[in-house]
């Protein structure tokens, strides 16, 4: 995954962005499971041994893609 800031990473932001309903699905989905782990099963850690630590990258691209989406409305 980009890191956040990276040119890479704004592409995968905006690309997220356009599909205001699967970046509901992914915050749904990708929230913290009371211990600090991301409570998504396909969020693993790069071993794949336990989940990942929340905020996990997908939950901070979908974070980000909304705040793209609402400064999008306020122009």
């Amino acid at each position: 995954m980009s890191e956040p800031g990276s040119p890479s990473w704004s592409r995968q932001v905006a690309a997220f962005a356009v599909h205001p309903g699967f970046v509901e699905q992914l915050l749904a989905e990708h929230v913290d499971d009371g211990a600090g782990r991301c409570s998504s099963p396909t969020c693993t850690t790069s071993g794949g041994y336990s989940r990942a630590r929340w905020p996990c990258g997908m939950s901070q691209l979908a974070d980000a893609a909304v705040d793209l989406i609402r400064s999008r409305r306020r122009t």
